[in-house]
């Protein structure tokens, strides 16, 4: 497996919860900023070179214009067109022995999603060495997408027509998702897991792991508004690698910034993945005073930024989302002291003794020894946890029908590695907390004062957030 190809995809999950709030994390906290007329500042060079201001000024609007991420809130209404619906169907993928479910991941090309496979195939391999679920063993067939959304469209037919899947479990492909889970709802085919994509919260069929796109920046900025506060940011910059999903996100975030502390955004950088280095962008943050800045980036584009303002002796406030990589964070230690990370799973390494944590790092290794412990292979361990218990819910006269019926009586769930978790009929957007840690030169610890799941609520039509109470680590 290649390293740097591997490491390049451990927080493609949380990369794209982050941009959520990515746009929304880079704001001008002087008075200028605080006042709420000043008009977005968004920088879109590519490649650490500094592109013409205000060009993306209006993209705050994508994810309405679309229909994504409504009034009416993510999982509420069905948007999704008709379900395909049949005895036959509804048993498809079952035999006297087994259950056979499928999932796309993204192998080759950008991302090698290969350790969020494994931790699909590692859960299934302990369920079934207890004898599977009411005497079934589970059996996982697996497309990958290769990072391309018409391969994906192809994965999907493939999966549903010559497979014959039952559900789609724990599946991870960036580009592919979005036009996939419209096309495995009209088809009558439960999903479980995913990347938080809005055509995953519109369908009835659709059980994500993962925080809304289109919302969760909502929530989130009520913990960042927090801690620039409590930090004393004054002017604030951003760096947002060229990911999918972006314009999807950026509605949610500028309104909750917007809504918690009258931020307004002053300048992102978006940047390309492969970027070899960021000193002429480091350089103009120093230039510009900036003394903050919230990155959402590839682990290997997060070494190379910290690496390049080490070699400007330049130390802002940063912070990461989704950088729990230690086998990276290693290699900038000392820049990267001080920073902090938001993650919306469990960091096993930063959690020694949870039980939780310390299930899925053993368990994965015991069939895949050496595998990576990323981000987004954790919501596919999360995924498989939830499609189980709704399969031991569901009874062992097993239908699709009944599997969906049963997943939605999830009522604080408790997972390894997330929150507990809550679907009812009427909303599926169960992940609504996030833990904030801080690398102390060393690992990752818990950011002072939060040393709980950070969690929120959303507002009656989801036009806004508010503080929940905080959830244990148990």
């Amino acid at each position: 497996m290649n390293p740097e190809r591997t490491f390049k995809t451990l927080a493609v999950t949380s990369l794209v919860l982050s941009l959520v709030f990515a746009f929304a994390l880079v704001w001008d906290l002087s008075g200028g900023g605080r006042g709420g007329g000043a008009s977005s500042q968004v920088a879109t060079g590519m490649a650490g070179e500094e592109g013409t201001a205000g060009a993306e000024q209006g993209a705050g609007t994508g994810a309405g214009a679309s229909g994504q991420g409504s009034a009416e809130g993510p999982g509420r209404l069905p948007t999704l067109g008709p379900v395909k619906r049949g005895q036959a169907e509804e048993k498809t993928g079952i035999t006297g022995g087994s259950i056979k479910l499928g999932a796309i991941f993204s192998e080759t090309g950008a991302f090698d999603a290969r350790p969020a496979e494994y931790s699909v195939r590692a859960y299934f391999q302990a369920v079934n060495e207890q004898g599977g679920i009411y005497g079934k063993k589970l059996e996982l067939a697996v497309c990958d997408d290769g990072g391309d959304a018409t391969r994906g469209d192809q994965c999907a037919r493939q999966l549903v027509e010559r497979e014959k899947v039952f559900a789609i479990v724990g599946w991870l492909a960036p580009f592919s998702e979005p036009r996939a889970a419209r096309y495995f709802h009209q088809q009558g085919v439960p999903v479980i897991g995913g990347l938080g994509v809005p055509e995953e919260f519109e369908s009835p069929l659709s059980f994500p792991t993962m925080a809304n796109l289109a919302q969760a920046g909502l929530g989130v900025a009520i913990y960042l508004c927090e801690m620039s506060a409590k930090e004393g940011w004054k002017k604030s910059a951003g760096v947002v690698a060229d990911l999918p999903f972006m314009l999807q996100a950026v509605d949610g975030a500028i309104r909750g910034l917007k809504q918690q502390c009258n931020a307004t955004p002053a300048r992102v950088d978006k940047v390309s993945t492969a970027n070899p280095s960021y000193d002429s962008l480091v350089i103009q943050w120093k230039f510009d005073g900036i003394d903050s800045i919230v990155a959402a980036m590839d682990p290997m584009s997060y070494v190379r930024m910290f690496q390049a303002m080490q070699r400007q002796g330049y130390h802002p406030h940063v912070v990461v989302i989704g950088g729990a990589s230690e086998e990276h964070n290693r290699q900038v230690a000392e820049a990267l002291k001080g920073a902090v990370t938001v993650e919306s799973e469990l960091v096993p390494r930063a959690h020694p003794g949870h039980p939780g944590g310390e299930r899925y790092v053993k368990t994965l290794h015991r069939y895949y020894p050496g595998v990576t412990v990323a981000s987004d292979a954790e919501i596919s361990w999360t995924a498989a946890q939830v499609f189980v218990e709704g399969l031991k819910r569901a009874g062992p006269d097993l239908t699709r029908e009944k599997l969906v019926a049963a997943l939605n009586t999830l009522r604080e769930f408790k997972t390894d590695l997330t929150a507990p978790l809550t679907y009812t009929p009427e909303n599926h957007d169960a992940v609504t907390c996030v833990e904030l840690l801080q690398w102390d030169g060393a690992r990752w610890r818990f950011y002072p004062g939060y040393e709980a799941w950070q969690c929120w609520s959303y507002l009656p039509g989801y036009s806004g957030a508010r503080r929940a109470p905080s959830r244990p680590f148990s």
